[in-house]
């Protein structure tokens, strides 16, 4: 036994002996050619890149040369079973790099002749890691990036996004989801700012212009000195922070800046402390959301100031009492729209913006009934500089219009006319006559939500086994309104209509040349000017109201002839 162990030993120290360092540089060839084997022979995962060689040793063995490698390597846009070649797989190098991964593979290759430059890759290990998750979620990190290890139960979102592909792309309608490989959640941070920071000044400076505008009389105020600050990136970039200003020595009409003046006499001076928060659009734009000063005069109380910019977007607390009956709203409005089995409920705010966009008055007037019989309305809009637009026209996974007269329509119209003749007992069929508004939405297929008016038509179910194109509308038949939801997928065959209708009023078309019919009036008609004055004089001597009422607008009108005697129908206002 103790021989076995000595000659085992010496093996061992021969063949460490034999091992030696190369240059890292030049093994990047051999390197790429080993990494390319790798790649080739992998089945999951993305391909990798090479980007150093930081170890590299060989070892002679007869005509045979192993390589025992360390690669620095990331992960390329090509999944390793993609046909594409290494060029058109390079990672886009406008890529954050907190989206890119990073990775170390150990290897042992082996090259059986110096003419040949075939290799044999005998073992390896690669590990990888997201740059994000050493460098990105830091103190410093405008954005938190979470990597998930356990990617299973967000099967559902991809295959929902697989869904949506397929539905563009049908030459992948028979590929499903086999493995999902990462998960990645941003969201917003906030991070402490450098109160000497370029931007921070520019800030402070579009703050304190605003608060010096709004004063009628008196001296500007100059700054101080910013004490704190916090900025928020995503989307949208805002700056909060305090800050001290004391009063200058410049009237708020003498035209200047306040960098123009000095400080006022420091026994005179007023000074004070503002909160504030302004948002970033662009390289230099700022606009002030809102703003708090509080203001020490030299010889009296403090005076608060409050600004409110009317149509800017700015960040509240998530904790704001204001959001609890929006966020119930948003909730209950999600479970009843959606098809999961299962409700939801909020479990966190991540973040929250207000935006006043506008204010409205109303007056109404009413009869001496309590009848609402005018209404009206005026509404200003708040021209904030930076005013919300509305969501983009290609907000993935949101309802978007279609028009009424769009080819897209045909199918789900059809689907929605069978099951409303399927489902009803009429014994006619209907047909659509008008469609009123449309709208699609991906959903792990298409969904379609169509409001029309359907017609009775003069086919019967009885002579007729489905309704046809030649099926004539009824001149005196049955309307409905109808609202229908029609869930598609088609590469699966699977069709989900629902109809729900109402029966609108029939009207009986009057014949032309009819005695004794009642018959329209143009409202403007002068042959209404003398049964109106006998209304008008009957509402007032009928009613005990202070003052008299006159007729103001008449909206429909029509007279009959019944027995030599003309009656008259006529609705106004008065």
């Amino acid at each position: 036994m103790n021989v076995l162990t000595t000659a085992l030993l010496l093996v061992t120290l021969q063949y460490c002996h034999a091992l030696s360092p190369t240059n890292c540089d030049a093994s990047e060839p051999s390197a790429e050619r080993v990494l390319d084997l790798i790649n080739k022979g992998r089945r999951n995962g993305y391909a990798f890149e090479l980007l150093r060689v930081a170890d590299a040793h060989l070892d002679r063995v007869g005509n045979a040369t192993v390589y025992y490698l360390v690669l620095d390597v990331k992960e390329s846009d090509c999944w390793v079973l993609s046909t594409k070649s290494r060029d058109a797989c390079l990672l886009d190098v406008s890529r954050r790099p907190s989206e890119i991964v990073i990775g170390q593979c150990k290897v042992i290759a082996t090259r059986y002749s110096d003419e040949s430059q075939d290799f044999r890759v005998n073992n390896y290990n690669c590990t990888t890691s997201s740059v994000s998750s050493a460098l990105s979620n830091t103190k410093d990190s405008p954005v938190l990036l979470d990597f998930f290890e356990d990617s299973e139960p967000y099967r559902e979102q991809a295959n929902t996004a697989l869904d949506k592909y397929k539905w563009e792309n049908s030459d992948f309608g028979s590929f499903r989801v086999e493995r999902i490989e990462r998960v990645i959640r941003a969201g917003e941070v906030s991070q402490e700012i450098d109160c000497n920071d370029e931007d921070v000044f520019l800030a402070v400076d579009v703050a304190l212009k605003k608060y010096n505008a709004g004063n009628q009389s008196g001296n500007q105020f100059m700054l101080y000195r910013v004490t704190e600050g916090t900025k928020m990136v995503g989307s949208e970039t805002f700056y909060s922070f305090k800050y001290q200003i004391k009063e200058g020595n410049c009237s708020v009409q003498s035209g200047l800046t306040w960098q123009d003046c000095d400080f006022r006499d420091a026994e005179e001076a007023a000074t004070g402390e503002c909160t504030a928060t302004v948002r970033k659009r662009g390289t230099k734009k700022f606009s002030l959301a809102t703003q708090t000063c509080k203001i020490t005069p030299g010889n009296g109380p403090i005076v608060t100031a409050e600004y409110t910019c009317l149509g800017c977007v700015h960040p509240i607390s998530t904790d704001n009492p204001e959001l609890q009956p929006v966020l119930k709203h948003a909730i209950e409005h999600f479970n009843n729209n959606t098809e999961h089995s299962h409700f939801f409920a909020l479990e966190e705010v991540k973040a929250a913006q207000r935006q006043d966009a506008g204010e409205c008055r109303d007056s109404a007037f009413v009869d001496i009934k309590q009848k609402i019989v005018q209404f009206s309305q005026n509404c200003d809009l708040y021209s904030g500089e930076d005013l919300e637009q509305p969501l983009p026209e290609d907000c993935l996974g949101c309802p978007k219009k279609i028009p009424v007269d769009s080819p897209e329509l045909t199918e789900p119209l059809g689907h929605a006319i069978t099951k409303l003749n399927t489902d009803n007992s009429h014994s006619f069929y209907f047909k659509i006559d008008t469609v009123k508004k449309a709208t699609s939405q991906v959903v792990g297929g298409m969904k379609y939500f169509i409001e029309f008016i359907a017609r009775e038509t003069e086919c019967s179910k009885e002579s007729n086994t489905e309704l046809t194109a030649n099926c004539e509308v009824k001149p005196i038949g049955q309307s409905l309104n109808c609202k229908a939801n029609v869930y598609m997928r088609p590469w699966e065959n699977k069709v989900q209509p629902t109809v729900n209708c109402r029966a609108l009023e029939t009207v009986q078309p009057l014949p032309e040349n009819c005695p004794g019919c009642p018959k329209n009036i143009p409202v403007d008609s002068p042959e209404l000017t003398e049964p109106l004055g006998h209304a008008i004089t009957k509402l007032n001597t009928d009613n005990s109201h202070s003052f008299y009422f006159k007729i103001d607008t008449v909206k429909k009108a029509t007279s009959q002839v019944c027995k030599h005697l003309e009656t008259w129908e006529v609705v106004a206002y008065a």
